[in-house]
């Protein structure tokens, strides 16, 4: 018998002064969201690119019940990230770094 572990995500950190964070930050105040750091524990898609040295930060959008069969969104938070990343994006895009 063989056991082979591989972690299947690596932890990152990134500073709350990094322009990926004041950047969701801003976009996020632009529309009336009062946005929060918080740990996850999880592996998203930030931690590949992260990883790979692509500063990135998670998006939470108000999932419930995680990876449960009950695992849902309201179609109300789906509307409001669509809105936040329109933001996002605007704030990318008129900025200068």
């Amino acid at each position: 018998l063989t056991v082979l572990q591989e972690a299947p995500f690596e932890a990152f950190m990134i500073q709350d002064t990094h322009p990926a964070v004041t950047n969701a930050f801003r976009a996020a105040r632009s529309i009336g969201i009062m946005p929060r750091l918080k740990p996850t524990g999880g592996g998203m898609d930030a931690n590949v690119f992260n990883s790979r040295g692509l500063p990135c930060v998670g998006l939470g959008l108000g999932i419930a019940d995680t990876h449960s069969p009950q695992e849902h969104i309201a179609v109300a938070q789906l509307r409001e990230g669509v809105i936040f990343l329109k933001a996002l994006l605007t704030e990318a895009t008129t900025k200068s770094y």
